[in-house]
């Protein structure tokens, strides 16, 4: 991500003192970075900042992680939340922007109210209970034939000759 105060990284890195077990791996850079480097250095190596990190070993990350974490207070399309799940990772993301279009709750991830720290403590026990992972790594494809190439121009195309 854009290490920007909306991502709400900060938030994120606020729940771990709640969830002992639990590790944050943020991939990005940007002007906020050294606050929460701050915010973090209580949790030892529990949060590691990665910086800018090659698409090509961030989708091998986002495949190796339990979950993509999008916490954000504005998103567009968050493309990098499909790209997670199309290597088979569940997300759990804020219920801003473009968010819920991507990520179905409870199916192939969970999507949080924003800003609700207790709300996202209580997503993140559930999520890593006994089996949640893996019910919604093999969900993980569930709706994503939405944003496929073909469809997405086919769905345009169809919209325009609508108006013509």
């Amino acid at each position: 991500a854009r290490l920007n105060p909306w991502k709400g990284v900060d938030h994120l890195i606020s729940v771990l003192h709640h969830l002992p077990d639990v590790h944050l791996i943020v991939a990005g850079d940007g002007s906020d970075r050294d606050r929460l480097q701050g915010l973090a250095k209580s949790l030892g190596d529990r949060v590691q900042f990665m910086g800018h990190v090659p698409r090509e070993k961030l989708y091998v990350m986002m495949q190796a992680a339990d979950y993509f974490a999008l916490y954000s207070g504005y998103e567009g399309l968050p493309h990098t939340a499909l790209e997670a799940l199309r290597v088979g990772t569940p997300v759990i993301a804020s219920d801003k922007g473009g968010n819920p279009e991507v990520v179905r709750h409870n199916e192939n991830g969970f999507c949080v109210p924003y800003v609700d720290v207790a709300a996202l403590t209580d997503t993140l026990k559930t999520a890593f209970s006994s089996g949640t992972r893996a019910r919604l790594a093999a969900q993980s494809a569930v709706g994503m034939e939405r944003f496929t190439f073909t469809y997405m121009v086919n769905e345009t195309d169809r919209v325009l000759r609508r108006y013509l």
